[in-house]
């Protein structure tokens, strides 16, 4: 599992890497967050699909687990924090296809 943690915007994404499975997105007012720290109070998740996510889409899906401590499991995030983990997962997808795209064009010198 690969996390994605943009505290200054209280946001954590966890994923796999090709983003096929399920992503938790888990949110919090960022002033609360103490490294390291208790779980801040106002922590809240939700489930998704990773393709979907990736693709500019929410599509929930039901966990079955725990709430997080002192958290609580939602339904859907608020559409700052949507919009945010949208951009997160995005960014992260196409820089991944990236370096794998620039590590196929190597040229060995040799050859030239």
């Amino acid at each position: 599992m690969h996390c994605i943690d943009d505290k200054p915007n209280g946001i954590i994404l966890n994923h796999n890497a090709d983003w096929s499975g399920e992503v938790r997105i888990a949110w919090y007012v960022a002033s609360e967050r103490r490294d390291p720290g208790p779980t801040p109070p106002s922590l809240q998740e939700c489930w998704c699909e990773g393709k979907d996510l990736v693709a500019g889409l929410f599509t929930p899906v039901s966990v079955n687990s725990e709430p997080p401590p002192g958290g609580v499991i939602v339904a859907e995030p608020p559409i700052n924090v949507l919009t945010r983990a949208v951009a997160l997962a995005v960014e992260t997808y196409l820089r991944h296809k990236m370096e794998s795209a620039v590590d196929d064009l190597f040229i060995h010198r040799g050859k030239l």
